[in-house]
């Protein structure tokens, strides 16, 4: 079980390891760690992270693998449970022996292997990085990894571990072997991981590193957490995931930026607000216990939270602080033509595949289309704008130029058709195809529609029918229970 370091009951004691609930019991005083916690929260102190990484850690070679990219391929020193340092070509090879991996592979599942994932190889070794904010020494990240694993892990797990500072913020990564020397596995869950977490953190601040470990509600934050693939993704701005919901909530904001509310909105709000009624709490006992200059910190802390927003709420404020005033609506318009444009160039575009058959499906033989009341509109302003190109040609012919008034009146004569979208559409469609295959080709588009509709109606017509018999199975199921309470009746006055 977690240790909870602010654990108090009602009036309004603010549990920071349970997101605001109250505790079993009342107390008068908060202790020396307490209030230690209570200041390195509110004044933000960094906070520490672990991560853990569930891709791989199942087979020996992908095993190898991860070992190989930790080492760098020998460049790098990986320091082991048995305390001396490993370096150069072949290491990572002789830990995998050393760790008799090999046997683990072959062993069958044991009894604490998770039931949801029986039928999977069991993972041989568990993998997670723990690392802290850019500025911090790599060196003593280090040595507090060390002594976290020795603790954590000592005479219990084979364990191994690199540090890397190829990015800004100094970080380690840790293998553990699943399988201990006990014989049993070791299960990670959500509640160990906020147990290291804390250890993690007391660990740097012995090696003189601010650090601390709290909850993500109780400090504020509501931005989504994502898989560190879709993060890494994003940092290259190459996120399809975010690409795919930042076009969603552009597809339904407004022009004032307003966006449909979610119902996971009022469970925020619910939890902000008892984060909020146990700072407050915190702050009345911290004044009471004559540390008003905290308590004040406490209050100003809570006055600065961030807002609550969802997941959707944060892509549409990120969205409009990219833009103000009018360039709102030109932004949602640009987003919306360019996942438009990306879908096309995949060929997966749902907005042109529906385009394209309304184009076919009205198209004749010859490739005629019914013309629309925007042409003219276009057909004008390019009157206009030919006209006012054929005035420059003249006026550059009575000045003497005219070379460049030649090049003029060949660009009017080269300007491209005007065309409106739906011509354009069937242009296209015409080009891949020539003579006699026209015909074939419209008439392929028409019977791809009719299909589909078909197939439709055939759905819905099964549907149908499949209502209908249980309506008439549910009938004779009534009408023999009548049957029968009536022949119980017959049977009870004959007697």
């Amino acid at each position: 079980m977690t240790r909870r370091l602010v654990d108090t009951g009602p009036p309004g004691w603010l549990d920071i390891g349970s997101y605001g609930r109250y505790g079993p019991g009342r107390r008068d005083r908060l202790s020396s760690a307490q209030v230690a916690f209570i200041a390195r929260t509110v004044r933000r102190a960094p906070e520490v992270m672990i991560k853990m990484l569930n891709q791989g850690g199942r087979g020996l070679g992908s095993v190898a693998r991860h070992l190989k990219y930790l080492d760098r391929d020998g460049e790098l020193p990986i320091e082991t449970d048995d305390g001396d340092p490993l370096k150069g070509k072949g290491v990572s090879k002789a830990l995998l022996d050393d760790w008799d991996l090999e046997l683990d592979a072959k062993r069958p599942p044991t009894a604490d292997h998770k039931p949801r994932q029986m039928g999977k190889q069991p993972k041989l070794v568990h993998k997670m990085i723990f690392s802290m904010p850019a500025g911090t020494s790599p060196d003593k990240v280090l040595a507090a990894v060390k002594d976290f694993a020795r603790e954590e892990f000592g005479a219990k797990h084979r364990y191994a571990m690199v540090l890397h500072t190829d990015e800004p913020h100094p970080h380690v990564h840790v293998v553990v072997k699943a399988m201990g020397y006990d014989g049993n596995r070791l299960n990670i869950r959500r509640a160990t991981l906020r147990e290291w977490r804390r250890q993690f953190a007391r660990h740097l601040r012995e090696h003189g590193v601010a650090a601390n470990a709290t909850e993500r509600a109780v400090r504020g934050v509501t931005k989504p957490q994502k898989q560190d693939a879709i993060y890494r993704a994003q940092r290259r701005r190459d996120s399809t995931h975010w690409r795919q919901r930042t076009a969603a909530v552009v597809r339904e904001m407004t022009s004032d930026g307003e966006i449909k509310p979610e119902p996971g909105k009022a469970e925020l709000l619910e939890t902000r607000y008892r984060i909020v009624n146990g700072w407050n709490a915190i702050a009345d006992d911290l004044a009471r216990q004559g540390q008003a200059g905290l308590a004040q910190e406490v209050r100003r802390f809570v006055t600065q939270l961030p807002p609550v927003r969802t997941e959707r709420e944060w892509i549409r404020d990120r969205m409009l602080e990219q833009a103000k005033g009018s360039e709102r609506a030109q932004l949602a318009d640009r987003w919306k033509q360019d996942g438009i444009y990306r879908a096309e160039r995949r060929r997966d575009s749902t907005h042109w595949r529906q385009r394209t058959a309304a184009v076919a499906r009205e198209m004749t033989p010859d490739g005629e289309i019914k013309p629309e009341p925007g042409k003219a509109e276009l057909l004008e302003t390019r009157y206009r704008i030919a006209s006012g190109w054929n005035a420059i040609a003249d006026d550059l012919a009575r000045q003497g130029q005219a070379e460049l008034a030649q090049e003029v009146r060949r660009f009017v004569t080269q300007l491209p058709p005007v065309r409106t979208e739906r011509e354009w559409i069937r242009d296209r469609i015409l080009k891949q195809t020539r003579g006699g295959e026209r015909a074939q080709f419209v008439d392929r588009w028409k019977k791809d529609a009719l299909a589909s509709w078909q197939v439709f109606r055939a759905q819905q017509q099964a549907s149908e029918h499949a209502r209908l018999r249980e309506l008439e199975h549910a009938r004779q199921q009534g009408l023999e229970r009548t049957g029968k309470r009536s022949g119980t009746h017959r049977d009870d006055r004959t007697r």
